[in-house]
C-alpha cells in the first residue's frame, strides 16, 4: 500500500492517480469531490462515489463506460463555499463501515467485470429505518464538458501554485509585513485572535475583499482545520492568484504545535 501524507489537491492530484485504474472517493469535502471527477474524467477511469449524513449514507458509480458524472448528479456552485461534514454534525459510527464495504463492492465488481455496476444509479441507505431505494439519474453533456475542461485546465495549470505551510512556517511567515493574511473562519469558530495582523473575512466575502489585490501579491488563508483554506486557496488559483499559501491542519495545528513544544 502506497500512502500519500499530503491533502489531495489540484497541485498534485494528477500526479497520485497517475498510476491507478479506479479512484474511491472516501472524502468528506465537496471540493476535493469535483476534483476527483474532473481527473477521473480527463484519465477515462471510474470513480466509485460515497457519502454519509448523519444516519444516512449514499453511493454510485460515476464516469463509468460512458456513463453520468459527479457533476450530472451535483453541477456545482461556482461560488465557494462551505457545506457542513461530519464533524459539524456527526455520523452513526458504523455508517463508513457499511458504506465502505458497499463502495468495495463496486469496485470488485468493476475489475471482476459481473453484477450491475450503480452507474447512472444512486444508491441510498437509511441506517435508522434500516431502508434502502435507489434514484437513477440521467448523463448531462454540458456537465460533462465542463468537468473536462476543468480537468484539462487543471492539467496543464503553470499560472500559480499552492503552497501547504506547516505551524512553523506559519508563524515564521506571519510576523513579517510582506503577506496578507487571511483568516476565513466563520465567528463561531473564533475564540481569541491568533495572528494580530491577519484580518477577518468570510469565504462569502473573500472575492470582494480581495477586488483591488494585486494577482501577484503574497496571500496567506487559514481556518480552524485547514479544509475551508484549502478551498479558498484553490479558487483563488483558479482565479489568477499566483502567490496563495494556506496553513495545512489549520488553527488545531498551531495548538498541536504548542502542545508538542512543552
Amino acid at each position: 500500500m502506497v500512502s500519500y501524507p499530503e491533502y489531495f489537491s489540484e497541485s498534485n492530484a494528477f500526479g497520485i492517480v497517475s498510476d491507478y485504474h479506479i479512484v474511491v472517493d472516501c472524502t468528506d469535502n465537496i471540493a476535493a469531490r469535483y476534483l476527483i471527477n474532473d481527473i477521473s474524467i480527463v484519465k477515462g477511469i471510474p470513480m466509485v462515489y460515497a457519502s454519509i449524513h448523519k444516519f444516512e449514507g449514499q453511493l454510485s458509480v460515476l464516469n463509468f463506460n460512458g456513463g453520468p458524472s459527479y457533476r450530472c448528479l451535483f453541477p456545482e456552485n461556482e461560488t465557494p463555499q462551505v457545506n457542513a461534514n461530519c464533524e459539524d454534525l456527526g455520523v452513526l459510527g458504523i455508517l463508513p463501515n457499511t458504506i465502505g464495504v458497499l463502495q468495495a463492492a463496486e469496485v470488485l465488481k468493476i475489475i471482476l467485470g459481473i453484477g450491475t455496476v450503480l452507474k447512472g444509479v444512486l444508491f441510498l441507505y437509511d441506517g435508522l429505518k434500516n431502508e434502502t431505494q435507489t434514484v437513477r439519474f440521467q448523463k448531462n453533456d454540458d456537465e460533462i464538458e465542463k468537468g473536462l475542461r476543468n480537468g484539462h485546465a487543471i492539467l496543464n495549470y503553470n499560472s500559480g501554485q499552492l503552497r501547504e505551510i506547516d505551524a512553523a512556517e506559519f508563524i515564521e511567515m506571519s510576523s513579517k509585513n510582506n503577506h496578507l493574511i487571511i483568516d476565513i473562519r466563520d465567528d463561531y469558530e473564533q475564540t481569541q485572535p491568533i495572528i494580530s495582523n491577519a484580518q477577518n473575512i468570510s469565504l462569502d466575502q473573500l472575492e470582494n475583499y480581495l477586488e483591488n489585490t494585486a494577482k501577484h501579491d503574497k496571500i496567506i488563508l487559514f481556518c480552524k482545520y485547514g479544509n475551508t483554506s484549502l478551498l479558498a486557496a484553490n479558487y483563488l488559483l483558479k482565479n489568477g492568484y499566483t502567490n496563495v499559501s494556506h496553513l495545512k491542519g489549520g488553527i488545531e495545528s498551531l495548538n498541536q504545535d504548542q502542545h508538542d513544544h512543552r
